[in-house]
């Protein structure tokens, strides 16, 4: 159950559970699309990073793909783009759901990250799911302002942005910038936290 897997990942009782009870998003990947979020407030924000792309250039990736390296079943070159590529299969992430016949080293384990959950009234986290099509146009700073859900007007006024007009914003800019581009998926979830209804439903 969804209840047990959080009390072992966060490595709580039962008893401490209901002491102290912990709102969280569990989010898990594989592959090179991201996950990133707000803090919450209902303002200006910046947004930061949930997962980490699983590639070959990551550095936690290229401390796993040794072994597979070392035993001679793998092996990591950069392609004529100068972009580091997984053999064999010249695969552009080092973990991934369907090619283990082509390297046994990209594994379809995914890695599972926490976001703790503020109960304060009224909070509402924005989280932003995007392909890596998206990452290889523009960095979580660019893509977090164009998905912010308030933003600041030339006039000094304050405009909330829905979660559909972030993503198109995103796909958008993505579009307009050219040149090569994979894919351009985006999604755009809002999570509203409201205090009193987490209270009854946690007791």
């Amino acid at each position: 159950s969804a209840h047990g897997f959080l009390l072992k990942y966060t490595k709580k009782t039962e008893d401490e559970a209901s002491a102290n009870p912990l709102l969280c998003a569990i989010v898990a990947c594989t592959g090179d699309s991201r996950c990133i979020t707000d803090d919450g407030d209902n303002g200006p924000c910046s947004f930061r990073e949930v997962t980490r792309d699983h590639r070959p250039s990551d550095e936690h990736e290229l401390r796993r793909l040794k072994k597979y390296v070392s035993e001679g079943t793998a092996f990591v070159e950069r392609d004529e783009y100068d972009a580091l590529r997984l053999y064999p299969g010249g695969l552009a992430v080092s973990r991934t759901i369907g090619d283990l016949q082509l390297s046994h080293a990209a594994v379809p384990e995914p890695d599972v990250f926490s976001v703790a959950l503020r109960l304060d009234n009224g909070c509402t986290y924005r989280f932003v799911i995007g392909s890596d099509g998206v990452w290889d146009t523009f960095d979580t700073d660019v893509v977090g302002s164009l998905a912010a859900r308030v933003k600041i007007l030339e006039d000094g006024t304050e405009k909330v942005t829905s979660a559909k007009e972030a993503a198109r914003a995103i796909i958008d800019d993505c579009i307009k910038k050219g040149g090569y581009q994979d894919d351009v998926t985006v999604l755009v979830m809002d999570v509203k936290l409201v205090e009193g209804e987490i209270k009854e439903k946690v007791t």
